[in-house]
């Protein structure tokens, strides 16, 4: 993964992050779970450009943006789910 691209995968997830506070009216953003799900973001991108993975591995991150929603903000798994895909609707 060269620079630009680790850039903007940073960003993205940052600005995913984000939207999710925003939508649940969570004001403190930065917590070990947050710092955990952007080390996670970063790593399996990083995975999927250096094996040249199938894109449809990237959806595994989507899952794990709902589990963070339930256990960062404590949502039903719908609410989760639905948090999750306006997120990435709005920022997508």
């Amino acid at each position: 993964m060269d620079i630009m691209s680790g850039t903007i995968f940073l960003l993205e997830s940052f600005s995913i992050i984000l939207c999710l506070h925003i939508i649940f009216k969570e004001k403190n953003w930065f917590h070990i779970i947050t710092l955990l799900l952007i080390i996670v973001y970063m790593v399996l991108f990083g995975l999927i450009n250096i094996y040249n993975l199938n894109k449809a591995y990237s959806l595994i991150i989507y899952m794990c943006f709902i589990v963070y929603c339930r256990i960062k903000f404590k949502l039903s798994f719908f609410k989760a789910v639905a948090g999750t895909v306006l997120c990435v609707s709005i920022i997508l």
